[in-house]
């Protein structure tokens, strides 16, 4: 099993383009100031050195302290739950409980777990379910709902690429039996089912191609509908992305998935509507955020008015070449909870991620959490705390359709959102 990516092949998730700029001054000083330019320029230096390990970016103060009130004893709030990093792979039977406990203790009601086919399935036919038996047994235990995102690829199966064949089908057959083995063994504790992981990028379906996507949503659903006829089978999130050789916008690959039929086979869309450095509100074309009201309308425009939206990834990093201040990311991931709460059309918001780090010093995958590395909460936690007191399941009321837009006005048929450039 390969840990160093988040959830298939790739090794870093899409950052946006360098914002950082660096400057300083040279001054020249007495001899009698001498010493004392000297301890300024240590602490200085020392200040810096702290902001860039604490994932400031920029760096503008000292680290703000958040009181975190335990809401473990309040009915968790269930349309927010978190989304685990790479790194929940490697935690102990121990530190995945940690995670789990303090994820509760935020307010939240869910959990989206990976489902690693080739973390379990490590030969044909030969399952090891210890370390997913695990991770859901401690959310189950701790009153989260597991939402399971089957992906990645064994290393005894070669995913295959161009122009549809047999060997397509193939390989959708057996990812079908994995998703079915899932469905058949956790469905008295399992509702909720995730097809991959951002299928519209390079790094996690190497040459996105949607036919070969559909191919294996029509077989996972199948499967899993068989094993269990309550569950809910989601798209894999779509990640802000334009149309490109690698990569599909989320609204072209949607509108091919219905053109194919794929909304026969979900139960509901799953969207990863990334905004930073922008709050889910702003008004810029290439927030993906925004564009949630194109998804709705164009589920509307196939019949699929009445299905949800699951936004399974939403959060900001503080850190790396594209980070924001943890300010600001406290800002976003409660608008963008709040959001999500207020209309009908949208379904449970995934925060992504608990803690920082799973990633190189630098790369602003590392900078995600809601703690820092050293299990500080940045204000975040309190933010989303504050928002989630007030949770009221399922009475949202809002629509997202033309006729009531989420945010701002839709943005142009195919763009998709993006990171901007």
């Amino acid at each position: 099993m390969r840990k160093s990516n988040r959830f298939g092949w790739s090794q870093s998730k899409a950052t946006q383009k360098e914002r950082n700029v660096v400057s300083g001054t040279a001054a020249r000083v007495s001899p009698l100031r001498s010493w004392g330019t000297v301890v300024i320029s240590m602490v200085s230096s020392v200040v810096l050195v702290l902001g860039i390990l604490w994932g400031y970016a920029p760096f503008d103060s000292l680290r703000p302290t958040s009181e975190v009130t335990s809401m473990a004893h309040q009915e968790p709030c269930e349309i927010i739950g978190m989304a685990g990093n790479a790194q929940w792979d490697d935690f102990s039977d121990a530190e995945y409980g940690e995670a789990i406990r303090t994820t509760r203790e935020i307010g939240m009601g869910r959990v989206r777990i990976g489902a690693n086919w080739a973390e379990i399935e490590t030969s044909p036919g030969n399952y090891d379910w210890s370390e997913l038996d695990m991770r859901i047994n401690h959310a189950r235990n701790a009153g989260l709902q597991p939402l399971l995102v089957i992906q990645t690829v064994p290393g005894w199966i070669t995913p295959p690429s161009g122009p549809i064949t047999d060997e397509h089908r193939q390989f959708a057959a057996k990812y079908g039996d994995f998703a079915g083995a899932i469905a058949d063994r956790y469905g008295n504790d399992v509702n909720e089912y995730e097809i991959w992981n951002e299928p519209n990028l390079h790094k996690f379906w190497p040459n996105p191609n949607v036919e070969h996507y559909v191919k294996l949503l029509k077989a996972a659903y199948g499967r899993i509908h068989a094993a269990d006829p309550h569950a809910t089978v989601i798209t894999g999130g779509l990640a802000p992305a334009p149309d490109g050789s690698q990569t599909i916008a989320p609204l072209t690959f949607l509108d091919r998935l219905y053109e194919l039929g794929g909304g026969d086979f979900s139960d509901a869309i799953g969207m990863h509507p990334y905004s930073y450095p922008e709050l889910p509100s702003g008004d810029s074309e290439w927030n993906t955020f925004r564009s949630l009201t194109d998804v709705v309308n164009l589920m509307a425009t196939h019949g699929d008015g009445d299905k949800k939206v699951w936004l399974t990834e939403y959060g900001a990093p503080t850190g790396g070449s594209s980070g924001v201040s943890p300010k600001l990311q406290a800002q976003m991931v409660a608008e963008a909870y709040e959001l999500a709460a207020a209309h009908r059309s949208i379904g449970p918001i995934f925060i992504y991620t608990l803690i920082d780090g799973g990633a190189p010093n630098g790369d602003p995958e590392r900078y995600f959490g809601l703690y820092y590395e050293n299990q500080t909460p940045k204000p975040a936690v309190a933010a989303l705390q504050d928002a989630i007191s007030n949770c009221v399941p399922g009475t949202g009321t809002g629509s997202v359709g033309a006729e009531a837009p989420i945010i701002g006005q839709p943005t142009s048929g195919g763009s998709g959102g993006g990171f901007g450039s």
